[in-house]
């Protein structure tokens, strides 16, 4: 095997990891970090173990099996939280001081300088976790918890805590100063661990196995037996995994969301080694990665179409959430909504990442057609990054559009949903009002750049949504006040999906707000579509200007060398 492949599968082979050994853990910081989290991990272990014990009157090894929780917990502390933070530091700290230039000229491969700062930035934090394996190992032995089990667990935590330290590498990698990569990282773990798993009670169960809990409750709670306490969770839903019409194991699916996650972090690393101004993703990437999302996402659905007892749990859960805004509303009928809303919601959301990952800057247009002439290309190619994005969010758009009606031929061949068949109109408007919004997001993010366009979509979305909140808190709610939210998509969306119910509530009769549900989606529609227009048409005149300026430049002027 050659010196370049040992150094990516032999992290001790590698010079960065050495380097971050050899800087992380000097005797000093070594001993003092590891008398701290000795003494800490000694104190939680042994107080779980003697309070257990001695209140619960418990043999030795149902305490042993109890005292391993919070050692687990300090554990994903330990490399997920301040290992997470150390590589993002870290990697901003030597980006700060150009010594990121310097490592882009020496022989090594990137792929072998992003195992080596991947390892060794959190080389202290792997030395504390090895600290505390010693009390995972007593309660194994003492309280006779599988191996395989175990081992099973291990694996998956150690895949999410790659998956974790790979963002915290891309937060220091973007951002320009090492406070704000130290800023980013936690909040980065809190979002992954925290945030993005709650989709999971709302239909969207994958987003729950990028963290390392699905596989912790399916192995380690039940025999730890903390279900049946102070923590009421219903074990048979972690078992295994409905996905389309497969039964998945839980580490498997872990196993591959987390893949997939890590596989899009590596490319924007590795792509921000070659050169930092290049955009995040590759155009062909991107289309890859939204095809595959939206692929997970019907996939996590696809139960509540298909087994009416994954639909009645559902329902029982989510009908207690909303029961107040829908009084009269069948349970199905709340269910779907929330499920098509957060849908779109989320596919909205990474159209807008996957956007601002692959759209150009006007700085990377002017420079890409300088290249391109410099080549002897008469035009840019679909695939260069100085492209437009436009194409592409039509393809997002296109691709959303199927998820969708699969969605809704499920939906209404289920015969659970529907009282009666929603009219065309009704079915297409979500769809209608998706497909401008993500279009003049492309217009306004690749005509105005990141910052002024953050600013604008807050003017847009959020000044009207918070007029129209604080026009009902002072009035009761009425449909001349809901116009007021309509460039809101989280409005208008909301006004779309319930108008799929559109007889229903009217039936109901829950007020002249929702009775004109119609009206009100179309009006939303039909402005979003105005402001798509206008962005698209200046994003033409601005792309025409700017190719006919490039363009005419290079074709009179000799090239710089460097351009």
């Amino acid at each position: 095997m050659s010196a370049a492949w040992m150094q990516v599968v032999n992290p001790f082979a590698n010079p960065l990891v050495v380097s971050g050994i050899r800087t992380r853990l000097r005797w000093m910081y070594a001993l003092g970090w590891g008398a701290v989290v000795v003494v800490i991990t000694s104190f939680i272990y042994t107080l779980v173990f003697i309070v257990t014990g001695e209140r619960g009157q418990l043999q030795t090894e149902v305490a042993a099996k109890t005292a391993l929780l919070p050692v687990i917990v300090w554990q994903g502390v330990i490399l997920m939280g301040m290992g997470t933070s150390a590589v993002a530091w870290g990697i901003a700290g030597e980006k700060s001081r150009h010594l990121i230039d310097y490592q882009r000229m020496t022989p090594m491969s990137p792929t072998a300088k992003i195992i080596g700062y991947l390892f060794g930035l959190p080389a202290r934090e792997y030395f504390l976790f090895a600290l505390t394996m010693p009390y995972v190992a007593y309660s194994v032995v003492v309280g006779g918890i599988p191996l395989a089990e175990v081992s099973q667990y291990y694996l998956v935590f150690f895949t999410s805590v790659i998956v974790y330290h790979m963002t915290g590498l891309v937060a220091g990698m973007v951002s320009p100063k090492p406070w704000r990569a130290a800023m980013a990282a936690p909040a980065i773990v809190f979002l992954l661990y925290v945030v993005i798993p709650q989709l999971s009670w709302l239909g969207f169960s994958f987003a729950e196995f990028l963290t390392v809990r699905p596989t912790f409750y399916a192995l380690i709670a039940e025999e730890i037996h903390i279900y049946d306490a102070a923590m009421p969770i219903n074990i048979e839903r972690f078992r295994t995994v409905p996905f389309y019409g497969w039964e998945l194991h839980p580490t498997f699916f872990s196993l591959l969301t987390q893949a997939l996650l890590f596989a899009a972090l590596y490319i924007v690393v590795y792509r921000k080694w070659h050169d930092e101004s290049r955009n995040a993703f590759p155009k062909w990437f991107g289309l890859v990665a939204y095809a595959v999302a939206q692929f997970m996402l019907v996939g996590t659905l696809w139960r509540y179409f298909t087994d009416l007892d994954a639909l009645a749990w559902l329902g029982e859960h989510l009908h207690q959430v909303p029961a107040g805004l829908f009084p009269g509303l069948r349970r199905e009928a709340i269910v779907l909504i929330i499920m098509l809303y957060t849908f779109f919601a989320i596919s909205l959301g990474l159209v807008l990442i996957l956007l601002m990952t692959i759209t150009p800057t006007r700085h990377g247009v002017a420079k890409g057609i300088r290249r391109a002439r410099k080549r002897g290309m008469a035009r840019l190619s679909v695939w260069s990054d100085a492209y437009t994005s436009f194409p592409y969010g039509v393809c997002f758009v296109a691709i959303t559009a199927i998820s969708y009606w699969k969605l809704m031929s499920l939906a209404i061949e289920s015969g659970w949903y529907f009282s009666s068949t929603p009219t065309i109109f009704e079915m297409a408007a979500p769809m209608l009002l998706f497909a401008v919004v993500a279009v003049y997001l492309q217009a306004f993010l690749e005509q105005w750049g990141a910052r002024p366009f953050g600013v604008a979509m807050f003017m847009l979305w959020f000044v009207p949504f918070f007029t129209y909140v604080i026009v009902i808190a002072r009035y009761d709610p009425s449909a001349q006040a809901a116009y007021i939210a309509a460039p809101a998509p989280m409005a208008t969306g909301a006004y779309a999906v319930m108008n799929l119910f559109a007889d229903d509530f009217s039936r109901a009769a829950l007020g002249d707000d929702l009775a004109a549900l119609p009206q009100l989606t179309r009006f939303g529609v039909q402005l979003s579509a105005l402001i798509a227009l206008g962005g698209v048409v200046m994003l033409w005149r601005r792309n025409r200007k700017l190719a006919g300026e490039e363009w005419g430049r290079t074709m009179t002027q000799p090239l710089d060398a460097s351009s």
